[in-house]
C-alpha cells in the first residue's frame, strides 16, 4: 500500500460523507501519515473515526478482502494475547467485566469495523445501542 496525499484523502472524504475535511481537525497520527508521506499500521487505522477511515480506505481503493485480513490479524493478535476470541471479548466488555484498558479501545473498535465491513451491522448497532445506554445512565466512560 503506498502512501496518499491530503488531497486525496479530502476527494476521498467528500465522496463517503458529503462534507469536507479540514487538515487541523483530523486524527494526529493520520496528519503525520501525510505529511510524512507514509502509510497508517493497523493499530493507528483502528483508532481512526469511522468516517476517516472510511475515507482512508477510499482514497486506498483497498479491496475489502484486503482490508478484512489486516483487521482478522489484528484480532488473532489480541485473541491470542487475552486467550480469548473477539465475540467473548465483546460480551464481556459489554456487561463491564473487563477493566478499561486501552487496548480494550482498540480491540473493540477493531472488531466493530470487521463487523461492519462483514455487513453484520445489527451486531453494530445493537452493540452501539447498549453502549449509549451504558453512557447515558454513568456505567461506562468514553
Amino acid at each position: 500500500m503506498s502512501a496518499i496525499s491530503y488531497d486525496k484523502l479530502q476527494e476521498a472524504y467528500r465522496k463517503v460523507t458529503g462534507r469536507g475535511l479540514n487538515f487541523n481537525n483530523i486524527t494526529e497520527s493520520l496528519q503525520v501519515a501525510l505529511k510524512e508521506k507514509k502509510t497508517l499500521d493497523t493499530k493507528k487505522f483502528a483508532k481512526l473515526p469511522l468516517e476517516e477511515a472510511a475515507a482512508y480506505l477510499e482514497a486506498h481503493r483497498l479491496p475489502k478482502k484486503e482490508v478484512i485480513k489486516m483487521l482478522e490479524k489484528e484480532l488473532a493478535d489480541f485473541e491470542n494475547q487475552y486467550d480469548m476470541p473477539s465475540d467473548v471479548f465483546m460480551e464481556k466488555w459489554r456487561k463491564f467485566e473487563l477493566d478499561e484498558e486501552y487496548e480494550f479501545f482498540i480491540w473493540e473498535s477493531s472488531y466493530k469495523k470487521y463487523l461492519q465491513l462483514n455487513r453484520k451491522n445489527s451486531e453494530v448497532k445493537n452493540y452501539a445501542c447498549e453502549s449509549y445506554a451504558a453512557i447515558s445512565q454513568g456505567k461506562k466512560t468514553i
